[in-house]
């Protein structure tokens, strides 16, 4: 799995279902990230639970957008 926050810098990764969470585990993080997931009218609705105190929600959605993933540092 691949991972960019619209920033060019992807992550390589993989996913897997703890406990009916779905946890991320990064290249670059020895900690798991896990949500929960919902689906609501708006579309799926993701909330973060690896701090209890996280009470904002994320709404995820296609964008229909193609990935990008710049090599590192690219015009360095």
């Amino acid at each position: 799995m691949v991972w960019s926050f619209l920033d060019g810098k992807c992550k390589d990764g993989i996913w897997y279902e703890q406990a009916g969470q779905i946890c991320f585990l990064y290249e670059d993080s020895g900690e798991p990230q896990c949500w929960t997931f919902r689906e609501s009218a708006s579309g799926l609705v993701a909330q973060y639970v690896n701090d209890p105190e996280e009470t904002e929600l994320y709404e995820a959605r296609d964008m229909g957008d193609e990935m990008l993933c710049y090599g590192p540092d690219v015009g360095a």
